[in-house]
């Protein structure tokens, strides 16, 4: 008898010990995770430095943070790219797409936003929004309610110039003038399949012009006159040659300036291609856009971080990653590895190489404008175009465009 009770309290003893143990068992922690695409414009593999920068950074905001983020690099401007995918995805497979993207400004536009990202609107602190100051408009688009942020500025490309003339003999506040009496050749991209190239916008803006109102230009016709005078004058002088109307970006004269630099030349570049080439000549100068005045006016364009994810867990580990990656530490030190400018102020001056004027930058970033739209300027923008072509090709004064221009579009 003793035996069966023995048996039967070690049975109950066993029975009631198991269910002890499994609910000792601590719960299995749940991994948080964050997905975030990348341009390949910027890094274009895995083994690019910067890429590796980035991991090793966001190790340390792993261990800081517990959450895995899960890069993944994605074409821009093709099928199957960033926006192109972020677009079909919303409507077939919104599981299938990113919680943050890395997108060129000019992919940021009011319908598009508010169509397909979050908006950003209260989620960053003052602090922080007034460190990007001017470039805080890179990121607002336009809603029913006024501006909105549904982009944080990350990096800035202005247009501006480089040169290889000697220091002394003008400084980055370009003219006309300076460049009519001292360069050899003047490259600038020219062509543009919609409306007015960016150059001659901000010249002919810098002499005088207004933007465009409600999409459309009214002519100024001494300030048309003005800036094509100059591109007569740098015909004439050999300064500025017909190629420069197959010149769609900087990159299609890059190879004939750098091969140049006997030669003192003056190239239209953006601020990521100006670094990029200063890599190879340390000797190049930055300038602005040569201008009657030398007035300073550039273009502001850049890339922006979005939320696409609607969920709320997401949108917090989002701005928990955005402010952490925003740090001016690692946002110079990253934005120099990509030859980039950083949109934080605070960021600037560590981000740039040495002896290139980081008040001169900040200066050029406090005076940019935003690009001429390829649907802004209308009919007008489209004929100041054809206005410049037959100047450059010497078959036109500047007179005679001026006056053909002013004629196409005089009014009763």
């Amino acid at each position: 008898m003793r035996q069966v009770v023995s048996v039967v309290v070690s049975l109950l003893f066993i029975m009631i010990a198991v269910p002890v143990f499994a609910q000792d068992e601590p719960p299995a922690e749940t991994i948080l995770e964050l997905d975030v695409w990348i341009p390949a414009p910027l890094i274009d593999d895995t083994q690019d430095p910067a890429y590796q920068e980035l991991i090793e950074q966001t190790t340390q905001f792993t261990a800081d943070n517990g959450v895995l983020v899960n890069y993944r690099i994605k074409a821009v401007g093709t099928a199957g790219g960033i926006m192109s995918t972020i677009r079909s995805g919303s409507v077939v497979a919104p599981g299938a797409l990113p919680d943050l993207a890395l997108i060129r400004r000019s992919d940021l536009t009011s319908a598009q936003a508010l169509e397909l990202f979050q908006s950003l609107e209260t989620l960053f602190s003052t602090a922080l929004l007034n460190d990007l100051d001017s470039s805080l408009e890179l990121g607002q688009v336009v809603t029913p309610e006024g501006l909105e942020l549904y982009g944080l500025p990350y990096f800035v490309d202005l247009l501006v110039t480089t040169y290889n003339l000697e220091p002394d003999e003008f400084t980055g506040g370009l003219t006309f003038d300076d460049v009519l009496n001292n360069a050899d050749s003047f490259y600038f991209p020219a062509a543009r399949a919609n409306g007015l190239n960016q150059t001659f916008y901000m010249q002919y803006l810098a002499a005088g012009g207004v933007p465009p109102r409600n999409g459309e230009f009214t002519v100024n016709a001494n300030a048309l006159q003005t800036v094509l005078e100059f591109y007569e004058s740098a015909v004439t002088s050999g300064i500025v040659t017909p190629d420069v109307l197959t010149y769609a970006s900087p990159s299609a004269y890059r190879t004939d300036f750098m091969n140049a630099m006997d030669s003192q030349n003056v190239a239209v570049v953006s601020t990521s291609e100006f670094l990029s080439m200063r890599g190879q000549d340390s000797s190049l100068q930055l300038g602005i856009i040569p201008t009657s005045t030398g007035q300073a006016l550039p273009t502001a364009n850049g890339w922006v971080w979005v939320m696409v994810t609607p969920d709320p867990t997401q949108q917090d580990l989002s701005v928990r990653f955005l402010n952490w990656i925003m740090q001016p530490d690692f946002h110079s030190s990253f934005s120099n590895t990509l030859n980039q400018l950083p949109a934080q102020q605070s960021a600037l001056e560590d981000s740039l190489p040495d002896n290139v004027d980081p008040l001169f930058v900040d200066e050029l970033l406090s005076q940019a404008i935003l690009p001429l739209a390829d649907n802004e300027g209308g009919t007008v923008a489209r004929a100041m175009q054809d206005a410049l072509i037959p100047v450059i090709n010497g078959e036109q004064t500047a007179e005679e465009a001026t006056q053909q221009l002013v004629e196409q579009f005089a009014t009763d």
